[in-house]
């Protein structure tokens, strides 16, 4: 679970371990110890061995819908979303009554940005009870993500008339008034948050922010000094300390970031953790123009190295231009909830340009001319300035789509995507240099794609490395022939996976 800038996220439902509970649904004593040791062991962070726990008892009693949803929990918080709804799944096959698991299913589907079927599995659990607080907050946390700001106002005002003392909703529907503009209603929920929750960095930060979009620097500062108390590690205060003392003329961000931070404890240091998105797509199987033998694999192989760096990861395979255009808008949500995020999109598939723009090509394209282009195909540049939108830390933007323009109206020596700069906080990359066409490889993925894999599993790479290391492995790889283009506009030092 964890907090997000702005958001808290609701998350799952935790056990209480009563025992009258557990037998009831259990076949064994022997099947209640596995399970209470599997509820240890994910109270400890041991998601391997609370499996493995749950595994048992599941074993001896294969109709223990506790178990099964507890184990979809644990395997939730190893990022293994899958099999989290597959559990999830059995334990409503054993219970169709059972309001937690559709809950927490839906909950999964948010995390992987399928809004309208975590909305289906929110409605069916606030059918089964209407007085479940938390599902509301959920199903506002996934209006929130899609845009529909009056319908998740609508369910957080139902959570607060649910438990008036529920922290959550005060704060998440702050949010959403300050998506809105509307500050002062923010900051009365914001008040409302801090009180029920005096000891958390997030409303504090979340106020100073709606101070600051009114203008009221003072109040901002006073905030993001008390989340910096509360949480000196709180990167999000600390940002927002840095851009309101600059519009008075105090320190400049550079001095801010300067001042020594103290060691946190674990627990506390991943509650403030980056959030890292990702967007995957690959698109092979083309019916009208040739299909591409290794974009899908590269997309596949792509989506589980990202989510092995702790990214949480929105995959679109073989998709057609509804489906590609909904996946940039998810993952642009995504990333302007949390300023402290990054952001990684990855393309495997045709792209061609056409009067300087480039264009990602869905499977079931029809383009008869040029003129079609802008309607039938996904802009790089909108793609661009949608990320830009969001806000967030850093982007990167990875095009392995550099490929001879498949149609027979494209003009002579239209070869590959033109280069663009990247925008502010972003890296752009192109597996192959503009105008140029890059190799699909002899193996399961394209030639850069394989070279870039290889080097996200290297530890203490920073992004400028990993990318810079590619190239220059593309062009070993490729006797000199395929030369990868980046546009660095990102001057940080960032680290998608481990730091050194």
């Amino acid at each position: 679970m964890g907090m997000k800038k702005g958001g808290f996220a609701v998350g799952l439902i935790s056990f209480a371990l009563m025992s009258g509970l557990l037998l009831a649904g259990c076949a064994s004593i022997s099947s209640v110890n596995s399970y209470k040791s599997g509820n240890a062991a994910l109270d400890n962070g041991d998601f391997d061995r609370a499996i493995m726990e749950y595994s048992k008892a599941i074993q001896l009693d294969p109709n223990n819908a506790l178990a099964y949803t507890r184990r979809g929990e644990a395997y939730y918080y190893k990022g293994d979303y899958d099999k989290a709804i597959t559990d999830y799944d059995q334990a409503i096959r054993i219970d169709a009554n059972y309001a937690v698991a559709y809950n927490n299913r839906g909950h999964v589907y948010r995390n992987q940005g399928n809004y309208d079927r975590a909305i289906a599995d929110l409605d069916q659990a606030i059918r089964l009870n209407p007085n479940y607080t938390k599902a509301f907050a959920n199903r506002g946390y996934a209006y929130w993500y899609k845009g529909d700001y009056d319908k998740a106002i609508t369910d957080y005002d139902q959570a607060i008339r649910i438990d008036p003392n529920y922290a959550v909703a005060y704060n998440n529907r702050g949010l959403v008034y300050r998506n809105q503009g509307d500050y002062d209603r923010a900051i009365v929920d914001y008040d409302q948050t801090i009180r029920l929750d005096p000891n958390s960095a997030v409303p504090y930060t979340n106020r100073g922010d709606a101070y600051y979009d009114k203008g009221d620097y003072d109040k901002a500062i006073a905030d993001y000094d008390q989340a910096i108390r509360i949480d000196p590690d709180y990167a999000d205060a600390r940002r927002g300390l840095a851009q309101a003392q600059q519009q008075q003329g105090g320190q400049t961000p550079s001095q801010v970031a300067a001042v020594p931070q103290p060691a946190r404890p674990q627990a506390q240091a991943q509650q403030t953790a980056l959030a890292k998105y990702a967007l995957v797509i690959g698109n092979g199987n083309y019916t009208s123009i040739s299909r591409l033998r290794n974009s899908v694999n590269d997309a596949n192989d792509m989506a589980d190295a990202l989510q092995s760096l702790g990214f949480i990861v929105d995959k679109v395979l073989d998709g057609d231009l509804n489906q590609m255009e909904a996946a940039v808008s998810r993952f642009r949500n995504r990333l302007s909830v949390s300023n402290n995020a990054y952001g990684f999109f990855f393309y495997a598939g045709h792209g061609v340009q056409a009067s300087g723009i480039n264009y990602l090509l869905p499977v079931n394209v029809n383009i008869p001319s040029e003129n079609y282009l802008g309607e039938r195909a996904v802009s790089v540049q909108a793609l661009m300035g949608e990320l830009d939108d969001a806000g967030n830390d850093l982007n990167v933007i990875v095009l392995d789509a550099c490929r001879d323009n498949p149609f027979g109206w494209a003009r002579s020596g239209s070869r590959g995507l033109a280069v663009l700069s990247a925008p502010v906080g972003s890296i752009l990359v192109y597996a192959t240099s503009a105008n140029s066409v890059a190799s699909d490889g002899t193996g399961r993925n394209g030639l850069f794609t394989g070279q870039l894999l290889r080097n996200l599993r290297t530890p203490g790479l920073n992004v400028q490395e990993l990318f810079t290391k590619t190239g220059q492995d593309v062009l070993t790889a490729s006797g000199g022939t395929q030369h990868p283009e980046i546009s660095l506009r990102f001057f940080g030092t960032a680290y998608l996976g481990t730091r050194p």
